[in-house]
């Protein structure tokens, strides 16, 4: 309602000067902030109640980088190893042009082998974790030096859960890394060491995947950066075939 009323106002303000202007735009900014803080606060405090289906993960990724600025998309690399046929390393331009534009939807027609590993899960739920994750990985590597990279990649890990096989859903990037207090202090709620950050978005995160069967894992690498995992339970009832 707030935001409704002030775009009512904005016509009013043909003829104001700059300074006018610039406030008018951190209104509106700031109404926006406080969605997000709202909507997350929710979205933490509600229990889960997601409609379980077979999942492509593929097709979440796909889904997923719908989602990013194109001017961002340019710094993802994605590896979906034995979950497609055409496999290896490719820019997320590349490898999705049917969903993002550029390229021709036969060159990108991605199709799961018929063995592959599946998950059960909430795809909207799952949808939401990795654009989390994509979008720290981002920020994370913004302002260094070197050409900040992220990777968006899927393993099939034997055991890798203490009762189950597991799809590993990682995303690595090549920024500072994350420090012994951050780890410490990654899934506490309201901790953020960003400007404006609600710090609900991996406590969010880490409920959606434990109610999934999972569990996500954070590291350094050994070459700098920080890679997340999402370990996800295989179910071995069902295979991923569909688009």
């Amino acid at each position: 309602a707030i935001k409704g009323a002030v775009q009512v106002l904005e016509p009013a303000l043909t003829g104001a000067d700059a300074l006018t202007h610039e406030f008018f735009g951190v209104i509106v900014e700031e109404v926006d902030r406080l969605n997000r803080v709202v909507t997350q606060f929710l979205s933490y405090s509600r229990p889960f109640s997601g409609e379980m289906q077979v999942v492509n993960l593929s097709e979440v990724v796909k889904a997923t980088l719908r989602l990013i600025p194109a001017a961002r998309l340019e710094r993802i690399r994605v590896d979906l190893g034995v979950f497609v046929e055409r496999r290896g390393e490719y820019g997320a331009k590349e490898l999705f042009a049917d969903a993002l534009g550029g390229l021709s939807e036969s060159s990108t027609n991605l199709r799961l082998e018929p063995h592959a590993p599946a998950v059960r899960g909430d795809p909207e739920a799952l949808r939401q974790v990795l654009h989390n994750l994509v979008l720290n990985a981002l920020d994370a590597t913004e302002e260094q030096s070197t050409a900040g990279r992220v990777w968006i990649e899927l393993e099939h890990r034997v055991r890798g859960l203490p009762d189950a096989d597991a799809v590993a859903l990682i995303v690595r990037d090549n920024g500072p890394g994350l420090s012994t207090v951050t780890l410490a202090n990654l899934f506490v709620p309201f901790h953020t060491t960003k400007t404006g950050g609600t710090g609900l978005g991996l406590p969010i995160s880490q409920r959606i995947v434990e109610n999934h069967g999972g569990v996500i894992e954070v590291s350094n690498n050994p070459d700098g950066g920080a890679s997340f995992s999402v370990l996800l339970p295989v179910d071995h009832g069902i295979t991923s075939t569909s688009q």
